[in-house]
């Protein structure tokens, strides 16, 4: 299912040619896997993982929480502060609408696939 492509290990880097492979292997993304084994690795791999995910969220909504508290209650104590008070709070909110939208996210159902949006999508276009 996959081209085969040189490892590092088969290239000779006695040669220009061999360094010439060597970049290549670098710099080159993989061949990629069929279009139904892509989809079963990414569906097992976001529902694997989905856990974790809502734990980091969870945990950096309640971290940013904390320091809107923690801003608001030194803020208003802090007669040198107490101007930008307004500005950072507005800051720490806007913050915390964009962490909520994983939450909304997930919420909504499962990812969409990535079909159409390979390089191999580029063939038709034009200058």
């Amino acid at each position: 299912m996959r081209s085969e492509r040189k490892t590092p290990s088969s290239v000779d880097l006695n040669s220009w040619k061999g360094w010439l492979d060597f970049t290549k292997y670098l710099f080159e993304p993989p061949a990629r896997f069929s279009e139904e084994l892509e989809r079963e690795f990414l569906a097992k791999y976001s529902s694997a993982y989905a856990a974790n995910r809502r734990a980091a969220v969870a945990l950096a909504i309640a971290l940013w929480t904390f320091y809107y508290s923690w801003d608001l209650y030194h803020g208003s104590n802090n007669p040198e502060f107490t101007p930008y008070l307004g500005l950072v709070l507005g800051l720490r909110t806007v913050g915390l609408l964009f962490l909520s939208i994983p939450v909304v996210a997930a919420k909504a159902g499962p990812m969409p696939t990535n079909e159409g949006l390979g390089l191999d999508d580029r063939e038709d276009l034009q200058d």
